[in-house]
């Protein structure tokens, strides 16, 4: 079993730890973290306030304003790519290869973790 987790160093630097859990076999790694612009389609749906259910419907903007707003929002950032390797030692839940570190700032866009 594997634990993935972000979290900043004493130095400020954010980083990704990938760690093998106790009672897991020792084993090699070589494997890449890919995070993706979440698409506006899997955003959590939020309950309207009943306060504004029976409010009025504000005038919708022209078609041409959300021709506009569309083609700002179908260009996704790139994804973000870190890649986690253990190199010459197996992980191992017992000794001192237990766990892989890698500062997102390995990564081209690792910086721009945080999206809108």
């Amino acid at each position: 079993m594997w634990c993935l987790s972000f979290s900043i160093t004493p130095s400020s630097q954010w980083v990704v730890t990938l760690s093998i859990l106790e009672h897991s076999p020792s084993t090699w790694i070589d494997s890449r973290l890919i995070v993706e612009e979440p698409s506006p389609r899997s955003a959590p749906v939020t309950p309207m306030p009943s306060s504004l259910i029976d409010a009025p419907i504000p005038e919708q903007p022209s078609s041409n304003a959300r021709n506009k707003a569309n083609k700002k929002r179908s260009k996704p950032k790139p994804a973000i790519s870190l890649r986690l390797k253990s190199g010459n030692f197996q992980l191992s839940p017992l000794g001192s290869h237990s766990q892989i570190e890698v500062a997102l700032e390995d990564s081209m866009m690792g910086p721009s973790l945080q999206y809108e």
